[in-house]
């Protein structure tokens, strides 16, 4: 089966306590229906760089935009530099966003805003095995969110998300290894790669390969099921 689309993932990082923003899927999807995830989802046709400082390349400048967009629309936050309209204005905004009157790059450009494409780091490639009914070629990206700094509160317009929650990466992962939330194998993994280490150390490991790597020697695919990887000169049998 075909790699049907290219997602982009968000995970917000709030600071300072380093908890992360998780929404629980609608238990109505077809794919991963009730499972806590990271906001976001497809990149549209509509997603473009334009508007997106600080990014050369023109598909990951279209990728961010995508999940700029995906995290406002699923939580109502919008993180772009550049002074925001009043609450109520943003929200109309949002539920015309949703609506599909108006797109994200109307909204940006009406109050003058701007992508910090510098914000959002790369934490992950991940494209669905082929036995999966659906299959999703997806980067994930992780960016810090001052609450207080950018005055903006989540808030939920239920839909293809029920319900959000921040998570300390840890804690998480505890609810996950108790049967209290469901989580896919790349959320899982992203959760353990963040809490290997202190908040705010484990930042330094987004660009940092080698040191993930040996922090974080084993996966957990399910609960209790692991892929340990293995150094080898040869096709493993």
């Amino acid at each position: 089966m075909s790699v049907e689309t290219k997602p982009a993932v968000v995970c917000v990082l709030r600071e300072p306590d380093g908890r992360v923003l998780m929404g629980r899927r609608n238990e109505s999807l077809r794919f991963m229906g009730g499972h806590h995830v990271f906001p976001g989802g497809r990149v549209d046709d509509d997603d473009t760089s334009d508007r997106v400082t600080n990014e050369p390349n023109a598909a990951a400048a279209r990728s961010k935009f995508g999940a700029v967009r995906e995290l406002f629309e699923e939580s109502g936050i919008l993180l772009v530099e550049g002074e925001l309209p009043d609450a109520a204005t943003l929200r109309n905004r949002r539920e015309e966003l949703l609506a599909g009157d108006i797109g994200l790059l109307s909204v940006l450009v009406e109050f003058d805003l701007q992508i910090d494409g510098s914000r959002f780091e790369p934490a992950g490639h991940w494209i669905t095995p082929e036995p999966s009914p659906v299959r999703f070629d997806t980067q994930y990206f992780v960016v810090q969110y001052d609450a207080q700094g950018h005055g903006q509160q989540e808030e939920l317009i239920e839909g293809e998300l029920t319900r959000l929650d921040w998570y300390y990466p840890t804690e998480a992962r505890q609810r996950w290894q108790k049967g209290e939330i469901k989580l896919s194998p790349p959320v899982s993994y992203t959760l353990q790669h963040l809490g290997s280490v202190e908040h705010p150390a484990y930042l330094d490991l987004l660009n940092d390969q080698r040191g993930a790597a040996e922090l974080v020697e084993r996966m957990e695919l399910r609960r209790g099921i692991y892929i340990v990887p293995l150094e080898t000169d040869t096709i493993l049998p």
